[in-house]
């Protein structure tokens, strides 16, 4: 009888979700953004999935800052990043106020 681990192809959206996150959690980003990615191509809207991207996209910024701090360029798309997070995060909140 022979044993095969599945692959990103025959697994659901749920079992790649999981998969994802294992690999996010010890360090194989790559392998998670691209399963991540994999579940975005299934389920456009997958909110948990775009969360899990950003915070791979946050660490990247984060490590190549940690690699070259001296770069301006690097701090500012990180800041550009950033202030794009708070406004989402205020549409959100006065979304959430006027669907009250």
């Amino acid at each position: 009888m022979t044993s095969q681990t599945p692959t990103s192809k025959t697994l659901t959206p749920q079992q790649a979700f999981v998969l994802a996150d294992r690999h996010l959690r010890v360090g194989k980003s790559a392998a998670a953004e691209t399963l991540y990615r994999q579940i975005l191509k299934q389920l456009p809207n997958h909110p948990h999935a775009f969360y899990r991207l950003g915070i791979i996209a946050d660490t990247a910024w984060r490590q190549a800052i940690s690699l070259k701090p001296d770069n301006a360029k690097l701090y500012k798309w990180l800041g550009k990043h950033c202030s794009v997070a708070k406004d989402l995060r205020k549409q959100k909140r006065l979304s959430a106020k006027l669907s009250n």
